[in-house]
């Protein structure tokens, strides 16, 4: 018995709620800002632009960003993954997604970096 059944869940049932949802995309509807919640003071969000594959995600969340009330993604230039760092430490981007262990040192030497959540998990291993 998996944990889906458990709780009143098939298989079956998961799985047809995920084509609904998958069907969505499809249809070409838009996400749409929660009324329950304002939305964000600014609505431009810069983020950087570069050749890595670990940036990818941040391309395909435009739309997902534009139903959270960001009106206005910029992406911006960067010239190598050791150049993101530096340019989120002083203010030339908004946010990345990026390997935390440089961003941990750019704090280190006093930037400031607000850390929100992780990402590349399992990528590293520790011997």
């Amino acid at each position: 018995m998996c944990a889906l059944q458990a709780d009143g869940w098939t298989r079956r049932r998961f799985l047809g709620g995920l084509t609904v949802t998958g069907a969505v995309g499809l249809l070409g509807l838009q996400p749409r800002p929660v009324a329950a919640e304002p939305p964000p003071e600014p609505t431009t969000l810069r983020l950087d632009q570069r050749p890595s594959i670990c940036a990818a995600p941040q391309y395909v969340a435009e739309e997902l960003l534009q139903g959270e009330g960001f009106t206005n993604a910029r992406y911006v230039p960067i010239s190598g993954t050791a150049g993101v760092y530096k340019a989120l430490a002083s203010g030339e981007i908004d946010i990345t997604l990026a390997f935390v262990g440089p961003s941990i040192l750019r704090v280190d030497v006093g930037d400031a970096i607000v850390f929100l959540a992780g990402g590349h998990v399992g990528r590293s291993e520790l011997s």
